[in-house]
């Protein structure tokens, strides 16, 4: 889960990668064929969806009665508690010789062992959860974070997830009758699942990508794989990014790919962010990066990690225009103040001359500090927009004209 600097704040993945790679050998004496139970339905639960599709739901820690926020997230390899929230229930977590792997930065791990996390009338015993802190997240969806929800939970669940309904449904694993529409993936899943897909630019490249729901963006290539591959056409328009994540920040580049394609399915003009995976957290050459949520939310998911299939069927968002827009600068809501933040050189925003930890109380006409209508106006590429800050005590106004990656 990273967090790109553009208008709206996008959040990419911090890959936590904290796993051993599990192998699977085969048995040297054959086992009697024993059909798998039916699948049962164990509960089902509501989630909100942020403007780039991360999906949240509400659960609990433990006995402890606070609700709390998880993102569900197919690109963790374990699950997670915020540190703030941790320090909030008095728990002190133990240090690790284990690992911790993000975009910025490598650290020995911390965590909660033996815990319970309760989903409505599901309760799951005996997970490890290991301890970062979220306040970044926090920060860009405008509402408080407190873990992530991996592969330590999914392991053991088939979990539906229908963005139009915005219900998750969680059943026992087993044999389960997937929607006749649609297509199943066949994946390996070595804590990360990762899905076989096309891409096509200067020239058709296939190959397996990881499968990130708690990426906010699209696509995210490592520069190893643009070089080796020769993917993308020479005159490409490319242009200067930056991301947010465990470690601190960390300078990407933004563009497009002419065409994506997940089984049967199409989609053109894809925007990709790349950057340098100095602690491989894509895990190149065994897969070429990572595909976010912001595309992923076009399907209505079956994540079966028992049986390794993603089902996936289009949904009502499928045909929905991709974020194009490019002002250069990130905006979060702190203390209550709608703040400019991680501003690009020679960015739209920099050349209306907006600083960072400017507070911006108005666009155009609307002065409502309702940072997401904010970040909606700063998503219209041509757009040309005047911009009400206070920096310091002084107010000032800037032009900002929003433009296109394409």
């Amino acid at each position: 889960m990273i967090r790109v600097t553009l208008p709206v704040s996008r959040l990419i993945r911090l890959v936590f990668i904290t796993f051993a790679v599990l192998f699977i050998h085969p048995s040297a004496h054959s086992k009697p064929f024993t059909e798998s139970p039916k699948a049962q339905l164990v509960t089902k639960l509501p989630f909100m969806l942020t403007s780039r599709g991360i999906i949240i739901l509400q659960g609990h820690f433990g006995a402890f009665p606070d609700t709390l926020n998880f993102i569900l997230d197919t690109g963790s390899g374990g699950i997670s508690l915020d540190s703030a929230t941790a320090k909030h229930f008095h728990l002190t977590p133990s240090m690790t010789d284990e690992t911790i792997r993000g975009l910025a930065q490598r650290k020995a791990g911390e965590f909660l062992f033996d815990q319970q996390l309760r989903l409505r009338t599901l309760k799951v015993d005996h997970l490890n959860f290991h301890i970062n802190d979220y306040s970044f997240l926090s920060d860009a969806y405008n509402v408080k974070i407190d873990g992530v929800i991996g592969y330590s939970f999914l392991k053991s669940y088939i979990v539906k997830v229908n963005y139009e309904k915005l219900i998750i449904e969680i059943w026992s694993p087993g044999n389960i009758d997937y929607p006749k529409a649609g297509h199943v993936i066949k994946t390996t899943v070595t804590k990360l699942a990762a899905i076989g897909a096309t891409v096509n630019d200067n020239r058709k490249i296939e190959g397996n990508f990881y499968f990130d729901t708690g990426a906010d963006m699209c696509f995210l290539l490592p520069d190893k794989f643009i070089k080796d591959s020769s993917v993308l056409r020479s005159n490409k328009k490319i242009l200067p990014s930056g991301a947010q994540g465990l470690g601190g920040r960390k300078e990407m580049m933004l563009t497009t790919v002419d065409e994506v394609n997940i089984g049967p399915y199409t989609l053109k003009k894809v925007p990709a962010f790349i950057f340098d995976d100095s602690y491989n957290v894509s895990n190149y050459p065994a897969t070429g990066g990572i595909i976010g949520n912001e595309l992923m939310e076009r399907f209505n998911l079956v994540i079966n990690y028992p049986a390794n299939e993603i089902h996936i069927v289009p949904n009502a968002m499928f045909n929905t225009p991709f974020d194009y827009s490019y002002v250069g600068c990130n905006l979060i809501l702190e203390n209550g103040k709608a703040i400019i933040k991680d501003i690009i050189k020679d960015s739209p925003a920099h050349l209306a001359g907006l600083k960072n930890n400017d507070v911006i109380f108005g666009i155009d006409n609307n002065f409502t500090n309702d940072v997401e209508e904010y970040r909606n106006l700063l998503s219209k590429p041509g757009a040309k927009l005047k911009v009400f800050l206070l920096r310091g005590n002084v107010v000032e106004s800037a032009l900002v004209e929003v433009k296109s990656i394409l």
